[in-house]
């Protein structure tokens, strides 16, 4: 939202528009007491973060409050770039060969009709990911999944969506930490995405919070990779014009911080995605057959 309305206010400089006013959707709400906290929650997580933040930095005893940066520093060395991308082509093909499986394991839940370019193009680069760094690391064979969700309108009362503050949650989603590199890893991680989507949907964006820390200071104790997920096919990146014209190439710089896929849109606007990865050269070098392959 803040990037949306820079570019337009740019815009409306370029054509001598002086002291140029938002538009209504780009106008920023402020208001925090919006968010009414029936659970208390906000001071579990308060405590939750004290606690995280002690252990990064113990000579701050007492400052647990401070606004340092967290030291998660760029992964630098033999790590390199690349962007993937899946057309709609590839999109239907993992598609149906998810939906497929569906009738061949036995599930508890009917077959979805269909399912999100989110889930599937999640669902397909993990589990490359996942192979990959198994493949070069043999003792990494554990991983999981976790991605945020926009609790704005999925809050009582829902707050407006020009809300301009951090209003999301992250997810866990519940696959058994090997599935990812199982033969149908796709499916059951697609599975597990959709699942999830649909408890969110059906019992609320917050369902599950009271557990989250517990369960991240859990995976984390037994070795398992998180994998995380940073941008969104329908941010609208690439339509997003300072006057200068659209940007031929967008990078989500934060993915070389952690083991993180970055998505966004494709600049040709026919529903293709592209996935951003930073990873070490030989992971990247295998996640590329793996990834090229899978879909022919």
């Amino acid at each position: 939202m803040l990037i949306k309305a820079w570019a337009y206010l740019c815009q409306k400089l370029i054509e001598n528009e002086e002291s140029p006013i938002l538009l209504p959707e780009l106008e920023p709400f402020f208001d925090r007491t919006i968010i009414k906290d029936q659970n208390e929650l906000g001071d579990t997580l308060t405590n939750n973060w004290i606690e995280i933040m002690a252990k990064m930095f113990p000579n701050e005893k007492g400052n647990e409050r401070c606004l340092k940066i967290l030291p998660f520093n760029p992964n630098l060395d033999d790590y390199v770039r690349a962007t993937f991308e899946l057309t709609r082509e590839d999109l239907n093909k993992i598609k149906q060969i998810v939906l497929s499986k569906w009738e061949i394991f036995d599930t508890n839940e009917p077959k979805p009709q269909t399912l999100s370019s989110f889930i599937l193009t999640c669902a397909y680069s993990l589990v490359c990911v996942a192979k990959a760094i198994h493949r070069v690391e043999k003792e990494k064979e554990k991983f999981a999944f976790a991605f945020n969700v926009d609790c704005r309108a999925r809050l009582e009362p829902p707050i407006p969506n020009n809300y301009f503050g951090n209003c999301v949650w992250g997810h866990f989603i519940d696959t058994n930490p090997s599935d990812f590199i199982k033969e149908d890893g796709v499916f059951l991680v697609a599975k597990s995405i959709h699942e999830k989507i649909v408890m969110i949907n059906e019992k609320g964006a917050l369902e599950g919070t009271n557990d989250a820390f517990d369960k991240y200071i859990s995976m984390t104790s037994e070795g398992i990779e998180i994998i995380g997920v940073a941008g969104s096919n329908k941010f609208g990146v690439y339509e997003i014009d300072f006057g200068l014209g659209r940007p031929e190439k967008v990078e989500i710089v934060s993915i070389d911080r952690g083991l993180t896929i970055g998505l966004a849109e494709s600049k040709n606007g026919k529903g293709e995605i592209e996935v951003g990865l930073a990873l070490n050269k030989h992971v990247m070098d295998l996640f590329s057959t793996l990834f090229l392959e899978g879909l022919h």
